[in-house]
């Protein structure tokens, strides 16, 4: 009987799970099932406080129309209670810190977040998730060269890892290293379409660089040809640059590599055509 008791509650949180992972139309009732699964108190309730806290990171960055500042409040606090209570279980756990404070991140309590990064880089000095959401936490807190410190950390863990060393130089170009970003940032690295992410493209349009994101967004297409986004990427730092043709060009590309985006392109072709007057072509 017992046995049986068990295994059922723990079939019971798992069908709750997986309601509450779903959509429910109302962001509140998925939070309410979370906590119905938690309270079964069985073997899966770990990976039910898991789940709530990477829902609560996700809904803080909702709109309001999409989910009420009542309702994202009552998930914040669910995540980092139940953390905190998983925790107490498994204190020896750097995962567990790692999800308190990337939810106070997505929430935007960077100082509470920097505390309970630091308890999980305690636990773990070498696990680089903990010391990429660390340097992100630096960021956000305005501490550019700590963020470049520690991303470096990151990277010396593993220098074949290409996310490792494109956080570092985005983190460089924040600091305004350029020698250390210009050395990440090989050639050989920049043809291999390894440097086109989003946050070395912030990096750079954070400092107007707009020539070097044309430089990493052309080395992706070259060796990803079908990466769509890529062109637009490309077109919009052309733009910035004044080099209205080039834009153009990159789209009427992106409109031969992907037909279907065919009325799309001609639309930005427009805008461009009509913000750049008689320059465009």
């Amino acid at each position: 009987g017992l046995v049986w008791a068990v295994n059922a509650n723990a079939l019971s949180e798992n069908r709750m799970l997986l309601t509450a992972v779903e959509p429910q139309g109302n962001p509140a009732t998925n939070l309410a099932l979370f906590q119905k699964a938690i309270t079964y108190g069985t073997y899966g309730t770990q990976e039910a406080r898991e789940q709530l806290a990477q829902t609560a990171a996700d809904v803080a960055s909702a709109s309001s129309a999409q989910v009420s500042d009542d309702v994202k409040k009552q998930f914040f606090d669910a995540a980092v209670t139940q953390m905190g209570l998983q925790e107490k279980v498994s204190p020896l756990d750097a995962r567990f810190p790692l999800f308190v404070g990337t939810v106070e991140d997505s929430f935007g309590d960077y100082t509470d977040a920097a505390t309970a990064l630091d308890q999980a880089r305690q636990l773990s000095p070498d696990k680089q998730s903990i010391l990429f959401q660390i340097g992100s936490n630096d960021e956000a807190l305005g501490d550019t060269k700590g963020a470049e410190t520690v991303f470096k950390q990151a990277y010396e863990l593993d220098t074949a890892d290409a996310q490792a060393q494109v956080l570092y130089a985005a983190a460089a170009v924040r600091a305004g290293d350029d020698a250390t970003a210009d050395q990440l940032l090989t050639p050989a690295f920049i043809a291999s379409g390894s440097a086109a992410n989003s946050q070395l493209a912030s990096a750079y349009a954070g400092r107007n660089e707009y020539g070097k994101i044309a430089a990493i967004w052309s080395g992706d297409i070259a060796a990803n040809p079908t990466d769509t986004a890529a062109y637009t990427t490309l077109a919009a730092a052309y733009y910035q640059m004044g080099s209205y043709p080039q834009a153009i060009a990159t789209l009427q590309e992106l409109a031969k590599v992907s037909p279907s985006s065919a009325s799309q392109v001609a639309a930005m072709i427009q805008q461009i055509q009509t913000a750049a007057g008689g320059k465009a072509h």
